[in-house]
């Protein structure tokens, strides 16, 4: 958030309108008619995107202020509007719907008063339109209903939720605050603009609200599609409570249509007839709302639809389904990496996560298969406990006796949230699952395989290994076989997991993608350091900033870049302070893969300090490495870990874990290089990669070893 200017009344910046569509040719118009009303600026945009599989904004006439981009991966407003923002130039982003109406000074009225440079995200108000003489019609503008079936919100909150949030009938946010936390979250019908301003909060962003900034939303003038409505808010509010836990509880039922009938009953008694129709209506929504509390908020028929596809294709090979807790996660690339790689070899790959991480890869979320736990509807896992315990009776009985001996190690899962991903592998013919992590998505695949037959395979990584070892050596006993990218922590794994697991456990080195981790522009040469870690203990960070402290007083440094987020962004933040550092060190935020290989492009030498952490965390072999060598840069980390394994002299440097003055001499050292001898250490480097860690070896070796378990042959 740093380096953001205050925004001030009378000289605002640039606005993106991204409005998402999916109608009629008919309602195209009648939005593109809406938007030419706002009074916009020379380098304001109003963007609609088309959200229809057809296209069926593409014959429309072109308004010169107007322009139309297509978004037909996935029918979802959400998809939609990061499609969207995607295609945006501007600092601020203005969320409207198709359904709203706009007055002349709409994107004027956000601005009149400051905004702050901590504030990513302006909620305006949202009133009803007056159209429409329906009784339906009449009866929406009595109940205040706005889209989503929120009421305006102003400085209120959000109603039925928790924390502060606005709907994207009418919010504007931040270029950087909708970067930070990566957009909203695709794949779903609703509540993705409540989860959004959640995130966003988390991750350090306020949020305002501008009453004077306001839309009209159209009601529904038909009882049907405002049912839907309430149908599809409610599954959004579920599955919003599923990701953050009792902030969204399920609606109240009993006593509110009991309210419902006396009312009818008193209305009607006193000729008010009006007035208990709507009180039957009422009744109508609040069981919509329950009965959507209970269904799935995917935007189509999810996982299941697209498994069958898979099943259709004669050419296919064996199915691989790969299990993971928080995916696609911007530090774990690698797992999307390698589901990439099974697809690229002819085998068809699905993904099962347990939930979206909090900055997600989007990248990876439109181009792999992906079926979320989070998203499993109560009537999902309901009707697939049913199906389990009908097909698989005596294994579940001993899934649920083996329950209370997990549990004394890690939060097990009921039996009815595996219920839904049990009938998937099975409905899709997954012939071998495996788990990355042997945390949740290891002993979740354990037990699908117990309860199906389906050999799996679990890939640690580093705090699965040392700092939380739950349930570790039977997820190993019972795996077909078990990897780990070096040789680190494979010789850990077999010290203190015994013998047994010896002919079973290897080293699957996770490989990087050499053509697209190729240097595309000169080795600078002068003396800029790069940092990609998550700012947690274990990547030694602040040892880091210690050796750039100790530089500037004797061979000063051009720049030192800290990429990615965590718990010590504050820490980092008061040190770097502390210590002088604010006009050398940068610390960026998170950053996605094309971003990071550009600045890789722009650095002279990666620093990677690895550490074991207090509590025992440790890494095993950061990719990142890997991925500097690939693009012919030097390296300078520590001794610790998996890292000798991969730094050596010819191409790097290796000092002591937690020394800040070791650290500084062998920065020192290679900088002061000439540029043609760290050219030649960056090429030395790379050719080394590509030899032993290409991601087309790596995927080979682990197809071999699923082929050689039992699994896709």
């Amino acid at each position: 958030m740093a380096g953001q200017s205050v925004v001030r009344s009378g000289g605002r910046p640039p606005v993106s309108v991204v409005v998402p569509f999916y109608g009629s040719a008919r309602d195209g118009e009648a939005v593109g008619s809406a938007l030419a009303s706002i009074s916009v600026q020379r380098d304001d945009e109003l963007i609609v995107v088309d959200n229809t599989p057809e296209g069926r904004l593409a014959s429309l006439p072109r308004d010169p202020r107007l322009r139309v981009v297509a978004a037909t991966a996935e029918q979802s407003s959400y998809h939609a509007r990061n499609v969207g923002a995607e295609e945006a130039a501007s600092e601020w982003l203005l969320f409207t719907d198709s359904d709203c109406l706009q007055p002349e000074s709409w994107i004027d009225d956000y601005f009149l008063r400051p905004i702050l440079p901590d504030c990513g995200i302006v909620a305006g108000a949202v009133a009803s339109a007056a159209e429409g003489a329906t009784l339906v019609a009449r009866y929406a503008r009595s109940r205040g209903h706005v889209s989503h079936g929120h009421r305006a919100a102003g400085e209120r909150r959000i109603e039925s939720f928790a924390r502060p949030a606005g709907i994207t009938a009418n919010l504007l946010v931040r270029r950087a605050a909708w970067d930070a936390v990566g957009g909203f979250h695709e794949g779903i019908r609703s509540g993705g603009d409540v989860e959004f301003c959640w995130r966003a909060q988390d991750a350090g962003w306020r949020l305002e609200a501008r009453e004077e900034a306001m839309v009209l939303h159209v009601q529904p003038t038909r009882l049907r599609p405002m049912l839907r409505k309430a149908v599809r808010w409610s599954a959004g509010r579920a599955w919003v409570n599923r990701r953050f836990r009792g902030m969204s509880p399920p609606p109240k039922v009993i006593r509110p249509l009991g309210r419902c009938a006396a009312g009818v009953a008193v209305w009607t008694l006193t000729g008010q007839l009006e007035r208990a129709v709507f009180k039957a209506i009422d009744a109508t929504m609040i069981a919509s709302a329950a009965a959507g509390y209970c269904l799935s908020n995917s935007p189509s028929s999810g996982s299941a639809g697209r498994v069958s596809e898979s099943r259709r294709s004669p050419t296919a090979r064996p199915s691989v389904t790969i299990m993971t807790d928080a995916f696609p996660a911007l530090s774990e690339t690698f797992v999307a990496n390698e589901a990439l790689a099974l697809r690229g070899r002819g085998h068809r790959v699905r993904v099962e996560a347990s939930i979206r991480p909090a900055r997600p890869l989007r990248e990876a979320v439109r181009q792999l298969d992906i079926s979320y736990l989070e998203d499993d509807s109560l009537v999902c896992k309901a009707l697939s406990l049913g199906w389990l315990l009908g097909r698989h009776p005596i294994r579940s009985v001993r899934d649920r006796a083996n329950r209370k001996r997990w549990a004394e190690q890690e939060d097990v899962w009921p039996l009815r949230s595996l219920g839904p991903p049990t009938r998937r592998l099975v409905r899709g013919g997954s012939e071998h699952v495996h788990a990355h992590f042997a945390a949740l998505a290891a002993l979740n695949a354990m037990r699908l395989s117990a309860l199906t037959g389906i050999p799996y395979s679990v890939a640690t990584h580093g705090y699965d290994i040392f700092q939380k070892p739950r349930n570790l050596a039977e997820k190993h006993d019972s795996a077909a076989f078990a990897v780990s990218d070096s040789e680190y922590s494979v010789a850990y794994l077999r010290e203190n997991l015994g013998a047994g697991n010896g002919d079973r456990l290897h080293k699957l080195v996770l490989g990087v993608d050499g053509e697209r981790f190729r240097r595309r522009s000169p080795y600078p040469g002068g003396r800029s350091v790069l940092a990609v870690a998550r700012l947690v203990e274990k990547k030694g960070l602040r040892h880091l900033l210690e050796a750039a402290a100790n530089l500037q007083r004797r061979a000063p440094l051009d720049r030192v870049r800290i990429v990615g987020g965590g718990p010590l962004q504050a820490e980092l933040e008061e040190q770097r302070r502390r210590l002088g550092l604010e006009a050398v060190v940068e610390l960026m935020g998170p950053r996605d893969p094309d971003a990071v290989i550009e600045l890789l492009e722009q650095t002279d030498v990666l620093a990677m300090p690895c550490i074991v952490a207090g509590d025992g965390d440790r890494d095993t072999m950061p990719v990142v490495v890997k991925e500097a060598l690939a693009m012919e840069v030097p390296v300078v980390a520590t001794d610790e870990v998996g890292l000798p394994e991969v730094v050596r002299p010819e191409w790097g440097r290796l000092v002591p874990p937690a020394d800040g003055a070791a650290l500084a001499d062998a920065l020192d050292e290679l900088l002061s290089m000439p540029r043609e001898q760290r050219v030649e250490m960056g090429r030395a480097g790379r050719s080394w990669v590509l030899e032993h860690c290409d991601i087309a070896s790596g995927t080979e070796t682990l197809l071999a070893l699923i082929k050689s378990s039992g699994g896709a042959r």
